[in-house]
């Protein structure tokens, strides 16, 4: 497969692939077509793909360096843990959004929600978004 094809297939850019077969993270090809354009094998393909899979958990390339070439690295572990973190973020986007649409559809501010929905004027930002999204989950799952 050539590079535009490899990146098509990835997700990335022509760009992005160089800067991990210059980082040494990925293998550059050394055959070539009848138009001079570099083939990329299905093994160089894969660690594409598993580089691009471990950016989006949100490691940066050093740590990816870790996990593809240390073979006393515990990829089982670490996924463990980015799979909690990642748990962990969306828990706080789901808050987010059950707050946002608690706004959206009352009109009203934090404060207002403090005082008027929880009844408390001195809750920590945190323990308001908790508390409102799990009373928007309770109203949904009502319905």
């Amino acid at each position: 497969m050539t590079l535009n094809q490899v990146a098509e297939i990835t997700g990335m850019t022509r760009r992005v692939i160089q800067e991990y077969e210059k980082y040494g993270l990925s293998e550059t090809p050394t055959e070539r077509n009848k138009y001079g354009h570099l083939l990329y094998n299905e093994a160089q393909v894969e660690r594409l793909w598993q580089i691009r899979f471990y950016r989006e958990l949100g490691y940066d390339k050093k740590k990816i360096e870790e996990i593809l070439c240390s073979p006393d690295f515990d990829r089982k572990k670490a996924l463990e843990t980015q799979i909690q973190l990642l748990t962990e973020k969306r828990e706080k986007l789901d808050d987010l959004i059950n707050v946002a649409t608690v706004m959206r559809e009352t009109g009203i501010g934090p404060k207002s929600i403090r005082r008027s929905i929880l009844g408390i004027d001195t809750i920590s930002y945190n323990d308001m978004f908790g508390m409102v999204s799990a009373f928007s989950r309770q109203l949904t799952s009502s319905e």
